[in-house]
């Protein structure tokens, strides 16, 4: 009775391994799950540590709504209350999360700082993968510059003064946004359907990019090795729809640097010497810098290995610090802050 008992429980947990294998081999939703379980989140100390670092005066928006019909079409937006009445360069960033997890709510203390050197910053809420696939998320951001267009004096947007920024994912859609608005032809080529093209065009004036740690180039996919060439597949998959996105003729446009052109805008491209999409940055600004686009770069190669992916996010270290001087920089450079805001000195 016993054997027959344990042979019948031998068959189901058999039977249940070999539907996981196959649900696995045919779907990313398994390794989607496991990632969105394993995806680092930042230490209660590295929250408390944030939260002090924190700058007074921002005024913030939140689940400002961009498309009632979305319930992702939401925005947040961060002001300096000093400048209450003044229509200030815009910065709209687009958060990270390997394309399948994350949220724009964990970035209100990273973009406060931003904020309060004299800018608007807008975080962007998208839909991650594979609950909407490639190029929704395209088109949410797209959306949302739109709305930001639209109601530019309601929410205190200079349109002629917009910046694209994005964090890992969220910088290859930030880019492929900027790609969309900024080179002709682009969108259309890469089948992105995005009707409010024209308008952002015709009304607004984008100046610049941000981008960190950003998944631009599928052909380095198999490049990666190991946990990080699973995690980088099991991402692309779930985004792109497809198992090989790298050799599907479908997305041929969505690896970014091989269709960059001089009309890109000037670029601010920043990842730690550790972070395993490193090329991938590399490659973003090698291909920018081909076609003459100006190209502000920031790397540490003689950083510790914990200076890697999303190193910027975490303010208490001295790479963070200097990278969030060098973007403001870098911002002032291509922008007109109208308001002279400082974030906190002894930050930076």
């Amino acid at each position: 009775m016993l054997k027959r008992v344990l042979a019948r429980v031998g068959a189901v947990l058999v039977a249940l391994v070999v539907t996981l294998a196959l649900w696995t081999w045919l779907s990313p939703w398994p390794s989607v799950l496991l990632i969105r379980v394993m995806w680092p989140e930042a230490t209660t100390e590295q929250e408390q540590a944030m939260e002090a670092q924190r700058p007074a005066g921002i005024s913030a928006q939140h689940d400002v709504v961009v498309d009632a019909t979305d319930p992702d079409g939401r925005i947040d937006i961060y002001r300096p209350e000093a400048a209450v009445e003044a229509a200030l360069p815009t910065i709209v960033w687009v958060h990270g999360g390997g394309f399948v997890t994350g949220t724009k709510n964990g970035m209100d203390t990273y973009l406060d700082h931003i904020a309060a050197a004299g800018f608007t910053v807008v975080a962007v809420e998208y839909t991650v993968a594979p609950n909407a696939q490639y190029p929704r998320p395209v088109q949410q951001v797209t959306r949302a510059v739109d709305f930001l267009v639209t109601h530019a004096q309601e929410y205190g947007v200079d349109p002629d003064q917009m910046v694209l920024a994005g964090d890992s994912a969220g910088a290859h859609i930030a880019a492929q946004t900027a790609m969309a608005i900024a080179q002709p032809g682009y969108s259309e080529d890469a089948g992105l359907d995005l009707p409010e093209l024209s308008d952002i065009q015709a009304n607004s004036d984008l100046q610049a990019t941000v981008l960190y740690s950003g998944a631009f180039d599928m052909t380095l996919m198999k490049s990666s090795e190991g946990m990080g060439r699973w995690m980088v597949q099991t991402m692309l998959w779930a985004y792109t729809g497809s198992k090989d996105p790298a050799s599907d003729p479908h997305l041929e446009w969505a690896s970014l640097p091989q269709h960059v052109d001089s009309d890109f805008p000037s670029s601010f491209i920043s990842t730690g010497p550790a972070d395993p999409l490193l090329s991938h940055s590399e490659s973003m600004a090698d291909h920018l810098e081909a076609q003459g686009v100006q190209v502000d770069t920031l790397w540490f190669p003689d950083a510790p290995d914990t200076i890697g992916h999303e190193y910027q996010m975490d303010l208490r270290t001295p790479q963070a610090k200097e990278s969030m001087k060098a973007l403001l920089a870098f911002l002032r450079t291509h922008l007109d802050t109208p308001v002279p805001l400082e974030a906190p000195a002894d930050l930076w």
